[in-house]
């Protein structure tokens, strides 16, 4: 292939210049210029992907920061469901009658500033009472060997409502 350069008027040189390129190497120049127009390409195409997912991270550090929140309140629960599933469990043993020795339950009470069975200037209890955490602390409400309802109360509180289990059933069983 021949190109023909021809100069647009003016002063001076005026002789037109040719070029002989041969089909091999246009085809090669064709060649490369698609290659590293391709290369271009995906350059750019790579560099909007980056982009896109940078553009990402404040949107997945919040989603993180709420999932961890999440996990901590779980593990807070489970914590807690823990401590209340022990204090149903002494008090189904309590409402049941398989009480550890009275002297236990007395040294705790004592402890504790509660009352103790042989009070005799306290009320009676009054059946179907509720703690302050709203379980039931006396059998004799329900018929049944198991607290009626075991809600609320905050994570602190299971210990005092175990102590407040066993006075009711000290003073109701005197």
């Amino acid at each position: 292939m021949t190109f023909v350069v021809i100069p647009h008027g003016g002063s001076g040189d005026l002789s037109t210049r040719s070029y002989e390129i041969s089909y091999r190497r246009l085809r090669m120049a064709g060649i490369t210029a698609a290659v590293i127009g391709v290369l271009i390409f995906l350059l750019a195409a790579s560099w909007v992907w980056v982009a896109a997912q940078a553009a990402r991270v404040p949107v997945l550090k919040r989603e993180v920061a709420e999932l961890q929140r999440e996990r901590q309140e779980r593990e807070r629960l489970a914590r807690q469901l823990a401590r209340m599933q022990a204090t149903y469990e002494q008090i189904r043993v309590m409402l049941r009658g398989d009480l550890p020795p009275l002297d236990s339950i007395e040294a705790r009470a004592n402890a504790a500033g509660g009352r103790v069975g042989g009070d005799s200037t306290a009320p009676p209890p009054n059946p179907g009472a509720t703690d302050t955490a709203g379980a039931v602390t006396d059998s004799t409400s329900g018929g049944d060997d198991k607290p009626q309802a075991l809600e609320g109360g905050g994570s602190d509180g299971a210990e005092a409502e175990v102590e407040a289990a066993a006075n009711a059933i000290m003073a109701w069983r005197s």
